[in-house]
């Protein structure tokens, strides 16, 4: 080998040697890509009267980092012409859409590294089908039953109604005769959970046979745009109404601390009113206390609701006590 050669291999290496040099002194270390796993044990069920709710898992993902998804959805079994949502929050792992048709629907799951054009995605999860019946209204209730509680004069309402329509208002309307065009509402019941029943305990004010009729609607009122079910069937209830009589054996005790308790029976009454005054006069007697039949057996703690509720009352130490029963319609 020449002098000539050794010298230009010499300035070729030195060349090289101080080009690694200079790309090593600059370089970042090299991070490995991070980790885009494939959703797995994707599963489909109703949440709502026309919406179903896709659910995921994905323990391969990296989940430092913020990662979306998106459901894809076809009534075939074909990724290319599939329909997906907007890329969610990869939190959850859950999404919901709605469908507008009866048959057999095929969803899809993929996972995105960012929600850019140019983001990283993961292959199509594992194809789930769903077989899926549209409504086009919300469907009727159903199965109307009524039933006496445990108190004087309060009955239970109960129907069967579709546990998917929630965030719905259930209606239910009564009248003394079997005419729904001059029935009233009774009472809307917000549905925010997936219940199969519902019900509506009332106190029913005189005796006769009251009728009973349940709807679904979208909203509380009669606003625009307001989409109601078909009225349900009526069901009908023969009441009589029960005369409220006072409790009995009341009295006054007192516990091993010195508290003093007004007690008495219960009567099977749905509420009892304590009143109050310093002479043996009802016509001047004060409202104390509305009692819920808890107390009935437990008792009111008077002197400590007179000191609250009462300051005229704070210098005297004699009380004339009594009680009534009631049921929110009369007083007995």
């Amino acid at each position: 080998m020449t002098k000539q050669i050794r010298n230009i291999i010499f300035v070729v290496f030195a060349v090289l040697s101080v080009s690694l040099f200079v790309s090593c002194g600059n370089s970042v270390s090299s991070v490995p890509p991070r980790r885009l796993g494939t959703p797995t044990d994707v599963r489909v069920y109703r949440s709502g009267t026309n919406v179903v709710t896709v659910t995921w898992k994905d323990k391969d993902t990296d989940h430092n980092y913020t990662t979306y998804y998106k459901i894809y959805y076809n009534t075939e079994n074909d990724t290319s012409s599939a329909k997906s949502t907007e890329l969610l929050d990869g939190y959850q792992q859950k999404g919901t859409i709605g469908l507008a048709s009866s048959g057999t629907y095929y969803f899809w799951v993929k996972t995105f590294n960012s929600d850019s054009d140019n983001s990283r995605t993961s292959d199509f999860s594992s194809v789930v089908s769903y077989d899926f019946t549209y409504y086009p209204n919300y469907i009727t209730p159903s199965n109307i039953t009524i039933a006496p509680t445990d108190r004087t004069n309060q009955v239970t309402i109960s129907w069967l109604r579709d546990k998917y329509s929630t965030y719905t208002w259930d209606w239910l309307y009564y009248n003394t005769e079997n005419d729904f065009s001059t029935a009233q509402v009774l009472k809307k019941i917000k549905q925010q959970y997936q219940n199969d029943y519902d019900s509506y305990t009332t106190v029913l004010p005189s005796t006769g046979i009251y009728y009973f009729w349940v709807l679904t609607s979208n909203k509380e009122d009669d606003s625009a745009n307001t989409k109601k079910s078909e009225l349900s069937s009526v069901a009908s209830y023969d009441f009589t109404y029960t005369q409220l009589t006072p409790p009995e054996n009341v009295r006054i005790t007192t516990t091993t601390n010195g508290v003093e308790l007004l007690k008495w029976t219960d009567n099977n009454s749905l509420m009892y009113k304590v009143y109050c005054n310093q002479t043996n006069n009802t016509g001047t007697a004060k409202l104390m206390y509305t009692a819920t039949p808890f107390y009935a057996s437990n008792g009111v703690v008077f002197d400590l609701y007179l000191m609250d509720l009462y300051e005229d009352y704070y210098n005297s130490y004699k009380y004339y006590l009594w009680i009534k029963s009631a049921d929110g319609v009369t007083e007995s």
